[in-house]
């Protein structure tokens, strides 16, 4: 039974579908450009869980793809012009996502979700999966998923509990903001370049080739 979670076929049309969601939230929502605007409406606040849950998810899975096909070698480093295309840009996507979702203006709850998530994650990956010898077990991710958003959900029911208990408590505050350097970096002309390497690795890979293969044949 391979380790390997997320092999290279796939990481080019998943990280497309997500990109895609991406440059349509620049499109729609200003606060996505422009990091100094602030939520006013707190269900829209609340629900940024989705992505971010989704983006965290997809984030560790593209992370341990770029290990295992450049750092362990689960594919034949001879198939490297093949495979590293889709595994660089599995890098650059989940570093951002990860970022995004987690590590640029996080509380303790987003803290605390992140970490319980990503101990499951890794244990699912090297333990339980080569344990259970069913590749089919992949697709238990989308039950990773709903606890992140589970779990979270309860860390904020908490806190809705304690503020009515106790109201001296002012609430889960940001420890630390980094938005504006963030955004500086990963602004919507990045993000553009990334789902426009995205989609012609999409291409490629539907049609057999990758970046590199499809100018050598």
């Amino acid at each position: 039974m391979f380790r390997f979670f997320f092999n290279h076929i796939y990481i080019s049309y998943v990280g497309y579908i997500i990109q895609t969601m991406i440059m349509i939230g620049f499109i729609w929502f200003k606060k996505t450009r422009d990091p100094s605007l602030k939520y006013k409406n707190g269900i829209m606040a609340s629900l940024r869980v989705i992505p971010f849950g989704l983006m965290l998810a997809f984030g560790l899975i593209f992370i341990h793809a770029f290990m295992e096909i450049v750092i362990f070698g689960s594919y034949p480093y001879g198939a490297w012009m093949q495979t590293f295309p889709s595994a660089f840009l599995a890098l650059i996507c989940g570093v951002e996502w990860i970022l995004a979702a987690v590590l640029v203006a996080p509380n303790v709850k987003t803290l605390i979700t992140a970490s319980t998530v990503s101990g499951i994650f890794f244990t699912y990956v090297y333990v339980a999966m080569p344990l259970s010898q069913d590749v089919w077990n992949v697709f238990n991710i989308v039950i990773i998923l709903i606890g992140i958003y589970l779990f979270h959900g309860m860390l904020v029911l908490i806190e809705r509990i304690a503020l009515i208990v106790q109201p001296r408590f002012t609430g889960d505050r940001k420890l630390w903001d980094i938005s504006m350097r963030f955004k500086k970096w990963f602004n919507w002309k990045t993000n553009l370049i990334i789902w426009v390497l995205l989609t012609m690795e999409f291409m490629c890979q539907i049609a057999g080739y990758s970046l590199i293969t499809v100018f050598i044949g």
